[in-house]
């Protein structure tokens, strides 16, 4: 029959053994931690808690509305220039083209002189 290693009594060696030692971290730790019941707030704890939480809601809600407030500013003066755009568009105040006049130029020919004999002076 074969042997087995039940009723040998000897133990298997135990490799590269090593004592369990507490991390440290979880040195000072309470084993029934877990199910400790949660540290509760006093009254006056919660009472300033809740105030911090009003003011901060409070801040908040005035921030956004003046965020709105200035978008809103802004699509008024878009839709302001965009109406004198349109305005300006429909009612042309642009001159119409017209051709500079020349002077006139000097030609080979001498023109024709006035008479000299009279001369006015004002």
């Amino acid at each position: 029959m074969a042997s087995s290693r039940r009723g040998s009594g000897r133990s298997a060696p135990i490799a590269n053994f090593q004592p369990m030692v507490t991390g440290p971290r979880a040195k000072n730790l309470h084993p029934g931690a877990p199910d400790q019941k949660a540290k509760r707030r006093t009254p006056q704890e919660m009472k300033e808690i809740r105030e911090k939480e009003a003011l901060e809601k409070e801040k908040t809600n005035e921030k956004q509305k003046n965020s709105i407030k200035n978008v809103a500013q802004i699509e008024d003066d878009l839709r302001r220039e965009q109406q004198e755009r349109r305005t300006l568009a429909n009612h042309s105040t642009v001159a119409p083209f017209r051709p500079p006049i020349l002077a006139p130029t000097k030609s080979a020919e001498p023109e024709p002189e006035e008479s000299q004999g009279e001369c006015r002076t004002t």
